[in-house]
């Protein structure tokens, strides 16, 4: 009975008012293996779509079941019901291969796609396009009735997602449990108005997060999470990471879980209006390497909450901005712990800025900039021409802190001339006050272009 069908072939029946019955009936036909191909369309359903789906045998080549549409928008099953439109649970308690491709599930009632354990689950073009509250646009439970586990997963180019002037995404995204493999890329998921975790994987080994942007929607949420992890999950890699709206936590792990390796490689975190928003939240056994974090509040209110809920010391960082466009938000602790040079990989993290200022002819050096929060840093002033070769290069040691102790402190540790024979070597100082201003002044340059760069490097963090 395996092969392709088409659900343009199976009409509604006399009497029937919705399409539960031309998918019931087309599916029987395939039987346990085939596919069904759905037109474009808008097809109603108010009925569970149950497919019974043999597991895949690797003498016969059999089994597995595809559902494809045209694309995402236009094969749309509008789903009425209370539970799922597909429930790959109450035929069979195994799914080992089932590839859904441009498909787009319409509902506030329920949720989108139920699997128990299975092998090759893979969902490209589809799009969830809504959910109830209490349900999941796509669920896999690999323990149902004692079940081994979902194999390998694959989310590519889907969606979920409901336009905001149609109430949201009421629901939640994702959930995992127990798995070998996750790819989950190129995937958009917003308007998320669930008061809890929209993403949550649980108890597996290797799991990746590429190119993927979770957003909030909903102003009165106070315990939204972006992304969680529970239990163990032995690999994560988390690559081009956007998070964005009013979520409370960005990224969390299970404080009681497994030790787990996490690698980070460009995380956006902007959040709206939450003054203590996080991040991140470590579990006290994790290993987590970031490479490029920015964090945004739009807040304009004080904290002194962390951005990296890092009780454990498990967060290593290599390039960290606080992109905030208030001063209040800008001066909020990263995290936990101190800040030092990653010169030993016993030490923690290294902070970094650096900017390029033009100076124009005969101007005078006048800049300031912001240091992100309590502490001492390395601050390094560079005047130099566009060969980079020419001028002149100073360090100083700044502490400051505009809390408990309030003062500010500059010392000059060292000076350098970028060449001697340099037609103009700029004169410059600098000063700090107690709120992390600081202030760099000097002699103008001779009648070329000259360029001013500032870094700065945090070698310990004040702590209360």
């Amino acid at each position: 009975m395996a092969g392709r069908v088409s659900l343009a072939d199976y009409p509604r029946m006399a009497g029937e008012t919705t399409d539960d019955g031309r998918f019931q009936r087309a599916l029987t036909s395939i039987g346990s293996s085939g596919t069904l191909y759905v037109p474009s369309g808008i097809y109603t359903v108010q009925s569970s779509i149950a497919p019974n789906v043999s597991s895949i045998s690797n003498v016969a080549r059999s089994g597995g079941l595809t559902i494809v549409g045209d694309n995402m928008y236009s094969s749309v099953i509008q789903y009425t019901g209370s539970e799922y439109c597909f429930d790959f649970t109450l035929n069979q308690n195994e799914v080992d291969a089932l590839w859904m491709v441009n498909i787009q599930i319409d509902t506030t009632t329920g949720g989108g796609v139920k699997l128990p354990q299975g092998g090759q689950l893979y969902f490209d073009g589809f799009f969830q396009n809504g959910c109830a509250s209490g349900k999941w646009g796509i669920y896999m439970d690999g323990k149902f009735q004692s079940g081994y586990g979902v194999y390998m997963v694959e989310i590519t180019r889907s969606r979920f997602w409901r336009d905001a002037s149609l109430g949201g995404y009421q629901g939640q995204a994702l959930y995992i449990y127990d798995y070998h493999t996750i790819s989950v890329s190129q995937t958009f998921i917003s308007q998320t108005k669930f008061n809890g975790s929209i993403v949550v994987i649980v108890d597996g080994k290797n799991c990746s997060f590429r190119d993927v942007a979770i957003e909030g929607g909903n102003p009165s949420t106070t315990q939204q999470t972006m992304l969680e992890f529970r239990g163990f999950n032995s690999n994560i890699t988390l690559e081009n990471l956007y998070l964005e709206g009013n979520w409370n936590t960005g990224i969390y792990f299970d404080p009681d879980g497994a030790a787990k390796n996490v690698n980070i490689y460009g995380l956006y975190a902007w959040c709206y209006n939450r003054k203590e928003s996080i991040a991140l939240i470590p579990g006290k056994n994790d290993n987590i390497n970031i490479e490029g974090l920015v964090y945004k509040c739009d807040s304009i209110e004080s904290s002194v909450n962390v951005i990296i809920n890092d009780e454990f010391n498990r967060v290593r960082i290599m390039d960290f901005t606080n992109d905030s466009w208030h001063q209040n938000q800008r001066k909020r602790p990263m995290k936990q712990k101190s800040f030092q040079l990653i010169t030993d990989n016993s030490l923690d993290t290294v902070v970094t800025k650096r900017d390029k200022i033009e100076l124009a002819y005969g101007q005078n050096i006048n800049t300031e900039f912001w240091l992100p929060t309590p502490g001492t840093y390395v601050v390094s002033i560079t005047v130099t021409r566009n060969d980079l070769n020419h001028g002149s290069m100073a360090y100083y040691l700044v502490t400051y802190d505009d809390k408990v102790y309030d003062f500010a402190d500059v010392q000059k540790i060292g000076n350098t001339v970028k060449k001697g024979d340099a037609p103009f070597i700029p004169n410059f100082n600098v000063a700090v006050n107690s709120q992390g201003r600081v202030f760099v002044n000097g002699s103008g340059p001779s009648p070329q272009i000259w360029y001013l760069y500032y870094g700065y490097y945090m070698l310990a963090q004040t702590t209360y």
